[in-house]
């Protein structure tokens, strides 16, 4: 149906027009699309509200609503046949307009969404916006903090306000909000810091990937429902932390690209690989032009430096990218011991061999790594040839959706320290691991792995936290949400026949399982007595097993150490278990 504003009610009109008996059924229809036009009552016509269902301007498909108060109020001056007038008459009367003038304007849509006020998301960020619904579109900011909490959670975030009219919060004490599915109070509505407005909702939520939405549900009563959608144009672009760095610091290096045989060199930065329509790739480094080469399979892609460049700071995007082997901040990043910047983010591409680091100057990184859609062979950090020059990271954040690894090894290298890990893998595959960290004589200072909606394959059926490495005072969070394990799976902790060198000698290990099916039971290996453990989740299990050099059946927990073994254990017979710390469950 076109758009076809009615300035006289006739007959005909009659059957175009959806009647409501109740205030709230007309608000839930109109609250189905993207658009609505109230028109303006006269004699000649009675309230109406038209409503569009898409945002396509070329598609016709407006209707036209009414109130049934509305209708009855103005057919009756006009003495016209209510024969034809369709009302849902199953529905309960709802006398909640009050007063005996019922032409008057209901109110729609109680709260509204605009933009919050500190323009979370970025200055050129563009946002389109109808009725319930939010639209971003542009360059996504990156940040190091949660805007919402002020703690590091690095990542791309945007920001709403959603207001509600003034008494709504005090009508309805008992409002239900869904935020992306957490729910809260009325509390959720406060003031805000900087800015003398009205109470309202401040939402930030954190961008993983393009054309994805967010739902806000904002239920004030039984009948009262308000549902807001915060949307990703899929024309926008996710701020990489390396781009972060050269606008605050205003760091713009020179260099070219070099392509010999099938290795890439990529003296420039930023670097951009992309595919167009006909499958070539299209290279643009900084301080050149954009070349097309063919489409092949690249055997090394080296982005940073090849030999002598002298640079701090590097980040690589690319799509469709088949490659065995790409390594990004590469060799001979000049300079003191202040920190480098290394940043990655594939989209589509194949690669064999991810070497995020391997500077081999024995510098300090900060390092983030962004995979969409990819499908990685094994992925390894900082691959140090010269045991002399180890890099170390200050940060290492590696944020990996819908991809598939073939070794599910998270950090595989033999390197100095991590101080600060974040790991963040959501709806990824993992077809073949024997362990999770690997990182040699090095150690890892605090940090936090996710894996949410992942799913692992019968050959990680076993698998090691730590085949090497160690944690080092701090507190290391593994999170294993809503995963898929094959069945009868196991999480060791501590040695096993693989671990050869590792020493888990200090600060908090904890492992919690949501919500997973066949939940890996966790078994208790020796090298962890002096950490403070807990495991949520999954029942611990102490047994016999096949150490390196021989076997073992005796177990100890330092004096001053705490287990919290909060799904119980168990102990097989002939298993001794020396309990100078404590161990606690429920």
């Amino acid at each position: 149906m076109k758009l076809n504003i009615i300035t006289e009610l006739k007959e005909s009109d009659l059957k175009n027009i959806k009647i409501h008996q109740t205030e709230s059924q007309l608000r839930i229809a109109l609250g189905t699309g993207r658009k609505i036009i109230p028109g303006e009552p006269t004699d000649k016509v009675p309230q109406l509200y038209y409503l569009k269902m898409t945002s396509d301007p070329g598609l016709d498909d407006w209707t036209i609503h009414a109130l049934s108060t509305d209708m009855i109020y103005f057919l009756g001056k006009k003495s016209l046949s209510l024969n034809d007038i369709n009302i849902d008459s199953d529905l309960d009367p709802d006398n909640s307009s009050g007063g005996k003038d019922y032409n008057t304007l209901p109110r729609i849509l109680q709260s509204k969404i605009s933009r919050d006020p500190l323009n979370v998301g970025g200055d050129d960020l563009r946002i389109y916006g109808e009725g319930n619904i939010i639209e971003f579109s542009g360059k996504i900011s990156w940040y190091r903090d949660n805007p919402s909490t002020k703690k590091v959670d690095p990542g791309n975030y945007v920001g709403v306000e959603i207001t509600p009219d003034i008494g709504m919060i005090d009508k309805f004490p008992d409002v239900e909000i869904s935020l992306d599915g957490r729910k809260f109070g009325k509390e959720i509505f406060t003031v805000h810091d900087d800015f003398d407005l009205p109470m309202a909702l401040y939402f930030y939520p954190k961008i993983l990937s393009l054309n994805e939405a967010h739902i806000v549900d904002i239920r004030w009563d039984m009948n009262f429902r308000e549902r807001f959608i915060i949307s990703i144009s899929k024309d926008s672009h996710l701020q990489m932390r390396g781009e972060v760095i050269k606008e605050t610091y205003g760091y713009t290096p020179t260099g070219e690209s070099k392509l010999e045989n099938k290795t890439l060199i990529c003296n420039g930065n930023p670097t951009t690989i992309m595919t167009d329509l006909d499958n070539n790739y299209t290279i643009l480094t900084e301080g050149e032009n954009s070349r097309k080469v063919a489409k092949f399979t690249f055997d090394s892609i080296i982005q940073g430096s090849s030999s002598d460049t002298k640079m701090n700071h590097t980040w690589l995007r690319g799509s469709g990218i088949t490659a065995f082997e790409l390594i990004t901040g590469s060799k001979n990043i000049e300079g003191d011991d202040s920190t480098k910047y290394v940043s990655t983010s594939l989209v589509s591409s194949k690669v064999d061999n991810l070497i995020i680091g391997n500077v081999g100057g024995g510098y300090k990184l900060n390092s983030y790594c962004l995979l969409r859609d990819c499908e990685i062979n094994k992925l390894k950090v900082s691959k140090a040839s010269n045991q002399d020059h180890k890099d170390s990271f200050n940060e290492l954040l590696i944020n990996s959706m819908n991809s598939k690894f073939e070794e599910t090894g998270v950090v595989e290298s033999d390197i100095n320290e991590i101080k600060s890990l974040y790991i963040n893998y959501y709806g990824n595959t993992f077809i073949s691991s024997d362990s999770l960290i690997d990182i040699g004589s090095g150690y890892i200072e605090s940090g936090r792995i996710l894996f949410s909606g992942c799913k692992f394959s019968k050959d990680c059926r076993s698998l090691d936290l730590f085949k090497s490495g160690t944690l080092k005072n701090g507190e290391l969070k593994i999170v294993f949400y809503n995963c898929v394990f094959p069945k009868d799976s196991q999480l060791n902790l501590g040695y096993s026949k693989l671990t050869r060198t590792h020493g888990l000698n200090s600060g908090d290990l904890v492992v919690e399982f949501i919500d997973c099916v066949n939940t890996p039971c966790t078994y208790i290996h020796e090298g962890i007595s002096g950490v403070n453990l807990t495991v949520i989740g999954s029942k611990v299990h102490f047994s016999k097993y096949d150490s390196v050099n021989s076997t073992v059946d005796e177990f100890t927990i330092n004096n001053g150490i705490v287990w919290n073994l909060y799904n119980g254990y168990s102990v097989d017979r002939g298993t001794y278990l020396n309990k100078f710390g404590k161990i606690r469950k429920s």
